[in-house]
């Protein structure tokens, strides 16, 4: 499997199967890879990172000899779901970010969302109502 058209602020990202390797290159037009990051074999942490605006996707990519961070960033929530699925698929390790949002709630009215609009809402504008809320994420 080889995914591409992957673009960070940076770099040019190129995720290729057998073996399952993330090749980074200076833009879509370059010829040859500044460099890579093995995936099999390697611990990568995948978390979310992003907002209405941006999504990207944190990576620290670990063998015996280095630790890598990386970030990467993609221009819609579907190819952010379809880049963390192919890391998984290449062996990496599924790990969700724990906002302090979520920590320091108390109870539902703590958080907030985004409605259709993609305008943040908290949720205690619906204190005292009937709440239905629906986790419409897939995977």
């Amino acid at each position: 499997m080889t995914i591409s058209a992957f673009i960070s602020r940076e770099r040019y990202f190129v995720l290729t199967g057998a073996p399952e390797v993330l090749y980074y290159f200076a833009h879509d037009m370059s010829s040859s890879p500044l460099g890579f990051y093995r995936l099999e074999g390697s611990k990568v942490n995948v978390s979310y990172v992003g907002d209405a605006e941006k999504f990207g996707i944190k990576l620290k990519v670990s063998s015996p000899t280095e630790t890598s961070n990386v970030t990467l960033y993609v221009k819609s929530a579907d190819e952010q779901e379809r880049w963390i699925q192919a890391i998984i698929n290449a062996g990496g390790i599924y790990e969700e970010t724990i906002s302090s949002m979520i920590c320091a709630a108390k109870d539902i009215y703590g958080f907030t969302a985004l409605d259709i609009a993609k305008r943040e809402r908290s949720m205690s504008e619906y204190r005292g109502k009937v709440v239905l809320v629906v986790n419409v994420a897939s995977f």
